[in-house]
């Protein structure tokens, strides 16, 4: 794969990360345990509010703590179930926390006031290089060239008129995004991944003018074929035959140097738009069809940021100024994770370092950087949760001893909510602290469900908040996340202050709400979508008509107030016997095994018994093979080797008995694969979900060949 494009975030990129961490480790163990501190999901602030802020706080809307025993309850005057964060001090939803803050135009500009100006975008070529910075003022005046020159190339400032960006996390990209925001302008993020027959239907469906690329490459991608497109702005140089290609396509190409050249000629004053227009349109690749783009507004993002803010508070974290905080970009920003993190990160003046591009030198990004927030997805902090306590199985005794007695210690702290770095215990995990930098503060997870044991184990060793959330594209990007101190896990935390939750009936799942306490979430609040753009049907199928956003995923209500994922309307199956069977729960708990990388569970409702598909975790195998004079093997030969298959089923027994897997949820047969499922390949989404249905369709001979076994 390629190292620039953003959207890569595979399993691949995740390995590399972490062996680049892990480099070292059989030495000491504290170096191995180091990896383990690399996560985080979820994304935004972490800063208690100080005196100069609080006077915008809507004090009569939110309280100032929350009960971690009782951190939502029902909402008044419904009937269905609804529950509303405790937080909320009624049931008024959060749309903001700042009077000057209601757009994503607003808060750079609040953050360019806070900051004083200080840095704001900082990348860099290579790891001897220091972070080269923009200040705010210079991505301020930048943002303002480009904006008047698309006004210059006769784009209306406009809630209609759309704007693509076709480039991996740089600052150009987050440029492009300020002028839009300052013109009213709407953004429309594109992404290799999304492929080329995606990316001309989008193309031609938006009938956009004007994108935004980084290279030459790319610039041929968007002139496949004939769209409305008239200007295409291209960041790295021009190479000649792109140049002959457009002038046969009759697009008038610009470079990012010249097109702020022409806005400087022609400079307007910004024409800011309001918290209800359109910011952007984020198409979601989906796993089946045609991508769906879902019409994001200023008020949707500014609403998810400041409940977020709110969330954090709880922490009592205090800083000593504000523009302290740090962030490094490195996941897709054509995702609305990434879109949320950023825009509210830049509304306290925050710095924004992007990685360098090859997943290799992430840890030196990270040590150099040294961020206050790092967001990652469960599936690399789930393999380096494998990798650290392998090691510490093969550690010498006495530092065996030394960091089970650490961890006991320190665990007893955060069963009670304690959470810190300057105990005696946390010199042991000193090292695992400094992978990450060093400061950060919060760890966030999301996505995809991560693992209790993981989860937990961060939570000890990194000596700093370790939360869990939850979100979709179509709930601007995330909708909850566990408050700081909160020591239960498995849970995703109340809804955010911007929106409630309730669960319905499942009539095909037999899944009756008042008596199973499980259902389908659903979601309303400020942070929800207007719809699909130009796609009525597909809006009307998660959009109710009283506004309620239908995930497809189905939650439990804990004891605690808080909502619990147990798994997709969709992905749960019933086997011959009338057995439900929910596979992400079980794919979770193989994956623990330290023989398993990634692991696809299927069953057929024919037949009584799970196959499973399982990706061995390389590394370990190939050590394995040398243990155990099978060294002359390549790792696509100990795949097809029966020894190696029947340890792995081996492990995969443990690991369902510790995690409580029933006889019918246990998978009877496995096929071992040699390639990672990925980005690449087809087999995950951009968002590192699994394809199941498309998994089903590359595997289904392998499939069918273990089903056939089980009669």
């Amino acid at each position: 794969m390629s190292s620039t494009t953003t959207t890569e975030t595979s399993d691949y990129f995740f390995y590399h990360m972490a062996s680049q961490l892990m480099s070292g480790a059989r030495n000491t163990e504290l170096t191995s345990l180091a990896v383990a501190g690399t996560a985080l999901l979820g994304g935004s602030l972490y800063y208690y509010l100080n005196s100069t802020n609080t006077k915008n706080r809507k004090n009569n809307v939110l309280l100032d703590t929350i009960d971690l025993k009782n951190q939502s309850r029902e909402v008044k005057n419904h009937e269905d179930g609804s529950r509303i964060s405790n937080i909320n001090n009624s049931d008024i939803l959060l749309s903001n926390c700042f009077q000057d803050g209601k757009t994503l135009y607003e808060l750079f500009l609040r953050g360019k006031k806070i900051s004083n100006n200080n840095d704001y975008l900082g990348t860099r070529k290579t790891t001897k290089e220091p972070f080269k910075w923009l200040s705010y003022s210079q991505v301020n005046d930048m943002a303002e060239k480009i904006g008047s020159a698309f006004i210059h190339f006769g784009l209306q400032p406009a809630k209609e008129t759309l704007i693509g960006i076709y480039a991996k996390n740089r600052p150009e990209w987050v440029i492009t995004e300020e002028a839009c925001n300052a013109y009213s302008f709407v953004t429309v993020p594109l992404y290799d991944t999304l492929g080329e027959e995606a990316i001309q239907y989008i193309l031609l469906q938006t009938e956009m003018r004007l994108v935004v690329c980084d290279d030459s490459e790319k610039a041929m991608h968007l002139m496949k074929s004939r769209t409305n497109l008239e200007y295409i702005v291209v960041v790295d140089q021009i190479k000649d035959e792109i140049r002959e290609k457009a002038t046969e396509m009759n697009i008038k190409l610009v470079s990012f140097d010249e097109i702020q050249e022409i806005g400087q000629t022609n400079l307007r004053r910004p024409i800011p738009p309001n918290e209800n227009d359109m910011a952007t349109i984020c198409y979601t690749s989906g796993t089946t069809g045609q991508p769906k783009g879902a019409m994001i507004t200023h008020r949707n993002m500014v609403s998810i940021g400041s409940s977020m803010y709110i969330n954090l508070e709880q922490s009592k974290e205090k800083f000593a100024h504000e523009g302290a905080h740090r962030y490094l970009s490195y996941l897709p920003l054509a995702h609305m994770l990434e879109r949320v993190s950023q825009s509210f990160i830049k509304s306290f003046g925050g710095k924004i370092g992007f990685y360098q591009g090859d997943i290799k030198l992430l840890s030196e990004d990270l040590r150099d950087l040294k961020p206050t927030i790092f967001i990652t997805v469960p599936r690399l902090l789930n393999r380096i949760y494998s990798k650290v306590t392998d090691n510490l199985e093969r550690a010498p005794f006495y530092k065996k001893f030394l960091f089970r007695w650490a961890f006991a210690n320190k665990e007893q702290e955060v069963l009670k909510g304690i959470v810190r770095n300057n105990s005696i215990y946390d010199y042991v995990f000193k090292q695992i602290r400094e992978s990450l930098g060093g400061s950060v503060k919060f760890i966030f997870t999301g996505s995809a469900p991560i693992s209790t044991d993981v989860l937990h184990f961060l939570r000890v060793v990194c000596g700093c908040h370790v939360l869990e959330g939850y979100g979709a594209t179509e709930t601007g990007g995330a909708s909850s996340v566990q408050i700081p101190h909160e020591s239960t896990v498995g849970n995703v935390g109340p809804p955010f202050a911007c929106c409630m939750y309730k669960l319905i009936d499942v009539p095909s799942m037999n899944l009756d709400v008042k008596r199973d306490n499980k259902g389908e979430i659903c979601v309303f609040g400020t942070n929800i979508f207007k719809g699909y753009y130009k796609d009525e049907e597909k809006t009307r199928e998660a959009l109710d008509d009283d506004g309620w956003y239908h995930t497809g995923d189905i939650g439990i209500w804990e004891t605690n107030g808080t909502l619990k994922i147990v798994d997709r309307v969709k992905n749960i199956f019933k086997l011959q016997q009338g057995e439900y069977v929910a596979p992400e729960k079980i794919e979770n708990i193989y994956v623990r095994s330290r023989y398993v990388a990634q692991s696809f569970v299927y069953g057929n409702s024919y037949k009584s018994s799970l196959v499973g598909i399982i990706v061995p975790e390389e590394t370990i195998m190939i050590e394995w093979a040398k243990n155990n004079n099978l060294a002359n093997l390549s790792f696509k030969d100990l795949c097809a080797n029966s020894e190696v298959k029947q340890v792995i089923l081996k492990d995969l027994e443990l690991q369902a008995k510790a995690g409580g897997l029933k006889g019918f949820e246990k998978v009877k047969d496995i096929y071992l694969h040699d390639e990672l499922f990925s980005i690449e390949n087809g087999l995950l989404t951009p968002t590192m979900k699994s394809k199941r249905n498309d998994l089903q369709k590359y595997f289904q001979s392998q499939l069918d060949v273990m089903n056939s076994h089980l009669d």
